[in-house]
């Protein structure tokens, strides 16, 4: 059987980020006693119900975590509501995206927009000082900046500069028009970056 290995299966992340990144998903089930099946009738048995589990409040800017090192000081914003930071997927394609413009993880910050509330652009400016914001299905106005941008188009506010795209599952997505939107978030991303050339 032929093993698939990409770049993703050499990540190691350290114990410390893992135990961040699922605390409120890793249980120990040491102390839980099993549930008891009840009797529907005769000839079926069905466990009691789960217990419902109000939504997780996002947290906000003070309590914000991200992936990567933010060393060139670029943020990059996602939208993904069922992972911590990005699906296997898209991280392979952040990572190809970056390491075509000679920018790398150690280089930026990945935040989920889905699980903090950023508002508050002073709060997210205070704890992640960025020159440049990525917005991958993510507004300008959800992050606390007053800009209307057109995806793909680069705009400055307030000394930094931003870019929106569609989220990198639709860039990933095969099609005709998902290589255009390549093809222009490419583009977008040589303007950006042409000054760490």
């Amino acid at each position: 059987m032929e093993q698939n290995n990409t770049q993703l299966d050499k990540i190691i992340i350290p114990d410390l980020l893992l135990a961040d990144m699922y605390k409120h998903s890793l249980v120990v089930l040491d102390d839980i006693e099993p549930r008891t099946p009840i009797a529907v009738n005769a000839a079926q048995t069905v466990n009691e119900p789960a217990t419902v589990y109000e939504p997780v409040t996002k947290k906000t800017a003070d309590q914000l975590t991200w992936l990567g090192g933010f060393n060139k000081r670029i943020l990059i914003i996602v939208n993904e509501p069922d992972a911590v930071y990005l699906n296997d997927a898209d991280m392979l394609l952040i990572t190809k995206m970056l390491e075509a413009v000679k920018i790398s993880l150690a280089d930026v910050a990945i935040v989920n927009n889905a699980q903090f509330d950023l508002k508050d652009h002073d709060a997210l400016s205070k704890k992640l000082p960025a020159n440049f914001f990525l917005l991958f299905d993510v507004q300008a106005t959800e992050i606390g900046a007053p800009l209307k941008i057109q995806p793909f188009q680069v705009l400055p506010w307030n000394g930094k500069q931003f870019l929106f795209s569609p989220s990198l599952t639709v860039i990933n997505t095969p099609g005709a028009e998902q290589v255009t939107m390549k093809k222009n978030i490419w583009t977008s991303l040589k303007k950006i970056f042409d000054a760490f050339q």
